[in-house]
């Protein structure tokens, strides 16, 4: 699953790299987070719930339909605001 979310966040920071407003960080950002999702998958945690908790907005929905998971709902959008990884609750990790 890792390999292909790299794809498909390498395929989301291409396009956006045609824009004004491209942060060219971005991806590096992208894949720092994608370690953590990983990470909390390994541990347990739910794929989708992963993924929804580590990222939003149209990235979020880009890399659910790259998965053939249904687009986020307005709930998940909206979700906390912040990213609380299940890794945190284990230091071993």
């Amino acid at each position: 699953m890792k390999n292909q979310i790299v794809s498909l966040l390498t395929a989301y920071d291409e396009k956006q790299s045609s824009k004004k407003s491209y942060n060219r960080y971005a991806l590096g950002i992208y894949l720092n987070q994608l370690d953590n999702v990983i990470l909390d998958i390994e541990l347990g945690a739910d794929p989708r719930a992963a993924i929804v908790a580590g990222f939003n907005g149209r990235l979020l929905d880009f890399i659910l339909r790259g998965l053939g998971m249904a687009v986020s709902s307005k709930e998940e959008q909206m979700g906390s605001g912040i990213y609380a990884p299940v890794s945190a609750n284990h230091p071993e990790a």
